[in-house]
């Protein structure tokens, strides 16, 4: 055998050695990335299962402050007695004001914590159980032009009522079906993002930019269709029909001073009875009757945050869970003809 071919045969070999050190790097390197990325993974399946935890125990905790409440301040005076609690006496003081004395901002709990937050639902346009005039007026107010106002506010309710004759500048069946769109619902809308399935309805219009605050979030799909004016914004409170801007103003400043229980507090004695044939009376109210009760869990030195959001009603026979937010749930009612009743409850 030559020199020349055994120096080639061993080059070769040196080549082939080299070639597997390269793959071997190459295959240490992807087993070392995805070692990383696994560990990555478990650590945010445990951090989104605490904080997820941690935002339920804070909306627990809310359900079971609404419970108490409506135990010692009944509507009905026999429900505290059936539940074995003990009735409050004294005043009964406004249930916002009432939650807040509890100390329920950023509670320390395990490795993080948890931020609860009430929101007044009252304070909001009931979709479903709302007029054509008050819904045009309130899209007025957040800048839709008054013909578009008009026609949102027709399309929408054409969208909610059960039967399918539109209104005069609505949509209803037929019209939807002619584009290829989804039908009308024909029945209580279960979300305000629904409602971009309207005609007329843009992300702009709800939701806000440009020149448009948005629709949203002045809107619910709970609640009586009664408006709070201790928490409406002012907004909501001049879009009543028969509500002028000097008593929205007077509204607006009494109550930041007092909880409002009449409108008598703010116009004078006997205003309740001048004012008996106006609208006004039949959309105000001075009590909530809905509440959204929002869980923020967050942990020590972690960005992972998870929030879960539910509403409640508060009636006379106890506080029902109407709807559950979180990634799982899209806030769709848990049992819309049988609510669940919380403890408290009949």
């Amino acid at each position: 055998m030559s020199v020349f071919a055994a120096d080639g045969r061993r080059g070769v070999a040196l080549l082939l050695a080299l070639w597997v050190l390269v793959l071997l790097s190459f295959v240490g390197l992807e087993t070392s990335v995805f070692s990383r990325a696994d560990l990555g993974s478990a650590r945010y399946l445990k951090e989104r299962t605490q904080t997820y935890y941690l935002a339920r125990g804070g909306v627990e905790r809310g359900l079971g402050l609404l419970a108490e409440y409506n135990l010692r301040y009944p509507t009905n005076p026999n429900l505290a007695r059936r539940m074995g609690g003990e009735t409050a006496s004294g005043p009964q003081p406004p249930l916002l004001t009432w939650l807040e004395d509890r100390g329920i901002d950023r509670v320390p709990l395990g490795e993080g914590r948890y931020t609860l937050r009430f929101e007044d639902l009252s304070g909001r346009v009931n979709v479903n159980r709302t007029d054509q005039q008050l819904l045009a007026n309130l899209a007025q107010l957040t800048g839709v032009e008054r013909a578009r106002a008009q026609a949102v506010a027709d399309a929408i309710l054409d969208w909610i009522d059960a039967d399918d004759l539109h209104r005069g500048r609505g949509a209803e069946r037929r019209w939807y079906e002619r584009r290829g769109l989804p039908p009308p619902r024909n029945a209580p809308a279960l979300t305000i993002s629904e409602l971009l399935l309207v005609n007329g309805v843009t992300d702009e219009i709800l939701y806000g930019g440009g020149r448009y605050k948005g629709l949203a979030r002045f809107l619910t799909t709970q609640g009586t269709g009664k408006i709070n004016a201790n928490t409406a914004p002012p907004e909501v409170l001049s879009a009543i029909p028969g509500m002028d801007r000097s008593t929205v103003t007077r509204i607006v400043r009494e109550r930041e001073r007092r909880h409002l229980r009449s409108l008598n507090e703010v116009l004078g004695d006997g205003a309740e009875e001048r004012l008996a044939a106006s609208p006004v009376l039949g959309v105000l109210s001075f009590e909530t009757s809905d509440l959204a009760v929002e869980g923020l869990g967050e942990l020590a030195g972690s960005s992972t945050r998870t929030r879960i959001r539910a509403t409640v009603g508060l009636l006379a026979s106890g506080v029902i869970l109407r709807t559950w937010q979180d990634d799982g749930l899209a806030g769709l009612p848990l049992a819309p003809d049988t609510p669940l009743t919380l403890p408290g409850g009949a």
